[in-house]
């Protein structure tokens, strides 16, 4: 099951929070790594829970689309749906990796 979410090449953030960006971005990839160990254990909770705190902490910042990303791994983990949430993942790490930060 693919996501039709397609994440942006730049992401706008407001001047205000440009100074937590930093531990943001760190805790994104921390997120994708306690993804990662979770879908080794089969740990569906944790999957749940990882997705329930993007869902809710990425639109903060400018980064709907990966919040998006987070609901639709919150729901795949409620259907123990392993392949697709690899697929968010390994979108979620490629896009933390490729994303331009654009100050507004």
């Amino acid at each position: 099951m693919k996501s039709n979410i397609s994440l942006p090449k730049t992401v706008n953030v407001e001047s205000e929070l440009m100074h937590m960006l930093p531990r943001f971005l760190e805790a994104r990839r921390e997120n994708i790594h306690d993804l990662k160990v979770a879908l080794s254990q089969s740990n569906w909770q944790k999957i749940s829970d990882v997705g329930h705190i993007l869902a809710g902490i990425c639109g903060s910042f400018g980064f709907d689309e990966l919040g998006e990303l987070g609901r639709e791994i919150e729901q795949l983990a409620l259907q123990q749906n392993e392949p697709a949430i690899q697929e968010r993942v390994q979108q979620m790490e490629q896009h933390m990796a490729e994303v331009k930060i654009i100050e507004v």
